[in-house]
């Protein structure tokens, strides 16, 4: 217990460095508000967001890493009880369930810990041995919850698991943006097949569509090259979809360790050829361009890079096409 202690104090100063931020966020609505200058709003709303995407990203990995919530040392008495679905409730002295800003996550940990086996989720799909029924631990907060439900339509706040695809026996801890916008990050861990993942959603400011930013997975090296990555993707493309989301957007990254600037384009995402290598492919202006054939695929696997890529949502795009033929083939369909 003596071990925890450090960690502990270093989430409750994080809590409080969210408490304060937020205070920093409205401050700077207020300041910027009555100001007409386009690049002073949209620096100071730059700024602001990544500071604050930092500490969210601190915060849910400390959730999920060590079990502990924010300011649990000061929250009132209160218990958490199992009801006979395996959901875990908390009820404070008010008798309402799940915690407050101030209080517990409100959190569902269902008895099934394992993430594979032939279990049928909700919409009926099983992805190659992984399970999508949503039997994962959700922790987020009640503000963030109202914050799930308006951006997403969701009734329950625990579908977001399916909106980023995550496999069963995932944590998936969700938290709130910035007071001026509905954005919301999502933190995912899966402690049997090595992930770690990044994703948050918005509707934009200027054309009012719902995006969903995948920023980063990781998966164990025990498990790279299965297919895995493409199954949780494959899920999440339905489920965004069904949600009335409109994009998927990510940076297709080429680094050491990283080989999304192929992988994501073989899935359907699309974006101009980067500047970097432009001059490699002559007559092209899109990545798709170079995906529609075996010797397109080989070049811009030896000579592409990083791309801005985007995945449209919408049924019967040319994303989902690629996506639903590279999935067949996976699956050995015809």
């Amino acid at each position: 217990m003596d071990q925890l202690r450090p960690r502990y104090a270093g989430h409750v100063a994080t809590d409080s460095l969210r408490e304060r931020l937020a205070e920093l966020l409205d401050g700077i609505q207020a300041i910027t508000a009555p100001v007409e200058n386009h690049r002073v709003l949209s620096l100071s709303k730059e700024i602001a967001s990544s500071i604050e995407d930092q500490l969210l990203a601190i915060d849910g990995l400390i959730r999920s890493e060590y079990g502990v919530s924010p300011k649990s040392s000061q929250q009132k008495a209160g218990v958490w009880r199992s009801t006979e679905d395996g959901e875990k409730i908390y009820i404070d002295e008010g008798g309402a369930h799940g915690g407050g800003p101030n209080g517990p996550p409100i959190g569902r940990k269902n008895q099934s810990s394992g993430s594979t086996g032939k279990q049928p989720s909700p919409s009926g799909r099983t992805v190659s041995g992984l399970a999508f029924s949503g039997k994962s631990e959700v922790n987020t907060d009640r503000t963030t919850v109202k914050a799930i439900k308006k951006l997403t339509g969701y009734s329950d706040y625990r579908d977001t698991v399916k909106l980023v695809g995550a496999p069963d026996g995932s944590i998936v801890s969700v938290s709130r943006g910035p007071s001026y916008s509905d954005k919301i990050t999502i933190q995912v861990q899966n402690h049997q097949l090595g992930i770690v993942a990044t994703r948050s959603m918005e509707t934009d400011p200027e054309t009012r569509e719902k995006i969903v930013y995948n920023e980063s997975i990781e998966i164990g090296s025990k498990y790279r090259g299965s297919g895995i990555g493409a199954d949780i993707f494959s899920q999440q493309v339905q489920e965004a979809s069904a949600a009335g989301f409109s994009k998927i957007k990510t940076d297709a990254s080429r680094q050491p360790g990283y080989n999304g600037y192929y992988t994501w384009a073989r899935l359907g995402y699309d974006g101009p050829i980067p500047k970097s290598v432009r001059d490699k492919f002559p007559g092209v202006s899109r990545v798709s361009e170079l995906m529609r054939t075996p010797e397109g695929r080989s070049a811009w696997k030896e000579h592409g890079d990083t791309f801005a890529g985007e995945f449209d949502l919408k049924p019967g795009s040319q994303s989902r096409r690629v996506l639903d033929a590279y999935m067949k083939a996976k699956r050995g369909e015809q």
